[in-house]
């Protein structure tokens, strides 16, 4: 998972949510707007897709909050249901 979601999908996990993630594509290596493999957070990329089950309103603003000030914000989607 991003670094920049970590602390948030903590949050939900402790709140009693969970947190599950179906992979869509195979691993790669890590590419803009990701940190490239040498750099600090590069490595591999999994694609996926995360099913966050929470009944806290205040978790997915903190999941906007979070992908706002990520780096990767563009490469990524929150889709509420």
């Amino acid at each position: 998972m991003p670094r920049g979601l970590a602390g948030t999908f903590r949050t939900i996990i402790e709140s009693g949510g969970s947190i599950s993630a179906i992979v869509t594509g195979e691993p790669c290596q890590s590419f803009p707007p990701w940190p490239v493999a040498h750099e600090v957070g590069g490595g591999a990329v999994i694609p996926c897709d995360y099913m966050i089950e929470t009944r806290n309103q205040d978790h997915v603003t903190m999941l906007q909050t979070a992908l706002d000030s990520m780096p990767e914000k563009d490469a990524m989607i929150l889709s509420v249901l």
